[in-house]
C-alpha cells in the first residue's frame, strides 16, 4: 500500500467526504484524530509530524490555534466503509470492496492473484501471486523443485544438481531420453535400446559387445558361428560328463567294498563281545556257585560248634531257641551274597549292552556317510 503522508491512498469508486480527509496530506485519514479547536480530521501520523515541524507546540494544523485531539471512532468507522478498487488495478485485478476488507483481500491465498510477493525462497525477486509458483517450482534458482531443498543459488548450481538423486538428468547412453531421475539411471540403463550388453552366447565363448537394439542382427549374422561354438561347447560337456560318470562309479564301488569292509569288522567285534559275555556269566554262575557253598560250609560249621557249646550250658529248649537264631541269620547272610551277585550280574549285563548299542550306532553312522558320499 503506497502512502503519501499518512493516509489512504487508494483509488475511492466514489470521492470521500471533505470531512474524512486529512487537510495535511489531503487523503483520507488513516487512524483518524479530531481537534477540538475546529472539529477537523487529521491522520495520527500527520498529526505528529506536524508537532514536530512546530517544535513541539499544540498547534492546529487547521486553524492555527492551541487545540488537543482525540481518536475519532466515528469517522474511522466511515472510513473503513469506503468502497474502493484493488490498489493492484493496474495489474489487472477488477475486485472492489470496503478499505477494512482490502488488507485480506491482498494477504488471502485465493484472492487477489496480481499482489506482488517475494519469492519464499530468498532469490530476491518478486512475482505477481498467480505466477509465484510456477517460479518456485520451475525457475527459482534458490529451490529443487523434485527434492524439495532449499539453498543458495552457487550451491544448487554448482553442486545439489549433481549430487540430488531425484534431479532429472540425460542418459548418458544418448538414447534420447533427458528426464531421467538421477537415481533411476541404473534402472534405465537395464531396458536402454542403447546401453552395450553381452551376446546372449557368451556362454559358449562369443566374446562380443553390441548396443541392445544390435542384439537381434548380430545373432542374425553370427548364427554359423554360434552353431559351431555351441558344438564345441556340448562336445567339451559331453566329455566332461563321461569323465565324471567314471570317476563316480570307481567311487562309489570303494566305498561300497570300503562298506563291506566295515561291515564284517563290526560283526567281528559282536562275535567278540558276545563269547565275552558269555564267558563272563560262565565265571559269574561258577563264582557265584563257589560263594553260595563256602558260605553254607562255614555256617553250618558254626552253627554245630555253638550247638556243641550250648548244649553243655543250657538247656535244650533254650538250646533250639540259638538254633532257629542261627539259622535264621545264616538265611540273612546267604540273602546278602545272592543279592551282591545279583548286583554284579546287572553290572556287567548293562556293560554288555551299552557296548552293544555303540556298535550298532557306529553301523548306523558308518551306513549314513556310505550313503551320503554315493548321493
Amino acid at each position: 500500500m503506497a502512502l503519501v503522508g499518512g493516509g489512504l491512498d487508494f483509488e475511492f469508486v466514489s470521492d470521500p467526504p471533505d470531512r474524512l480527509v486529512c487537510k495535511v496530506c489531503h487523503l483520507p485519514c488513516r487512524n483518524p484524530y479530531l481537534s477540538t479547536c475546529c472539529g477537523t480530521n487529521f491522520c495520527k501520523t500527520d498529526t505528529e509530524k506536524f508537532q514536530e515541524a512546530t517544535k513541539g507546540r499544540k498547534r492546529c494544523p487547521g486553524c492555527r490555534r492551541s487545540f488537543e485531539a482525540c481518536i475519532n471512532h466515528q469517522a474511522r468507522r466511515e472510513i473503513d466503509e469506503l468502497r474502493v478498487h484493488c490498489p493492484n488495478k493496474s495489474h489487472g485485478c477488477e475486485w472492489i470492496g470496503e478499505v477494512k476488507s482490502v488488507k485480506s483481500h491482498r494477504e488471502n491465498d485465493n484472492e487477489c492473484a496480481y499482489e506482488m510477493l517475494q519469492c519464499p525462497h530468498k532469490c530476491g525477486k518478486q512475482y505477481q501471486r498467480q505466477f509465484l509458483n510456477s517460479h518456485v517450482e520451475n525457475m527459482c534458482p534458490c529451490y529443487c523443485a523434485y527434492c524439495h531443498t532449499t539453498a543458495d543459488e552457487e550451491t544448487i548450481l554448482a553442486q545439489h544438481k549433481e549430487n540430488c538423486v531425484k534431479y532429472p538428468t540425460s542418459c548418458p547412453n544418448q538414447c534420447g531420453e533427458t528426464s531421467i531421475p538421477h537415481e533411476k539411471i541404473d534402472d534405465h540403463r537395464k531396458i536402454c535400446p542403447c546401453e552395450k550388453v553381452e551376446c546372449e552366447y557368451n556362454d559358449v565363448g562369443c566374446t562380443a559387445k553390441m548396443p541392445r537394439r544390435a542384439k537381434a542382427e548380430h545373432n542374425f549374422k553370427c548364427m554359423e558361428k554360434h552353431l559351431e561354438l555351441s558344438k564345441t561347447c556340448i562336445s567339451k560337456l559331453t566329455a566332461d560328463f563321461t569323465a565324471f560318470k567314471m570317476a563316480s562309479e570307481q567311487r562309489q564301488q570303494e566305498q561300497s567294498q570300503a562298506f563291506d569292509q566295515a561291515i564284517k569288522n563290526i560283526q567281528n567285534r559282536l562275535n567278540k563281545v558276545r563269547e565275552e559275555q558269555a564267558k563272563g556269566s560262565t565265571r559269574l554262575a561258577q563264582t557265584m556257585e563257589q560263594m553260595i557253598r563256602d558260605a553254607r560250609e562255614e555256617t553250618n560249621a558254626s552253627l554245630m560248634n555253638e550247638v556243641r557249646n550250648l548244649a553243655t550250658k543250657k538247656s535244650v529248649e533254650d538250646v533250639h531257641k540259638e538254633v532257629i537264631g542261627l539259622k535264621k541269620a545264616t538265611e540273612q547272610d546267604l540273602a546278602a551274597v545272592r543279592l551282591e551277585v545279583n548286583q554284579k550280574n546287572a553290572i556287567l549285563s548293562c556293560r554288555n549292552f551299552f557296548w552293544l548299542i555303540v556298535i550298532i550306532i557306529s553301523v548306523c553312522i558308518s551306513f549314513a556317510v556310505s550313503q551320503a558320499t554315493l548321493q
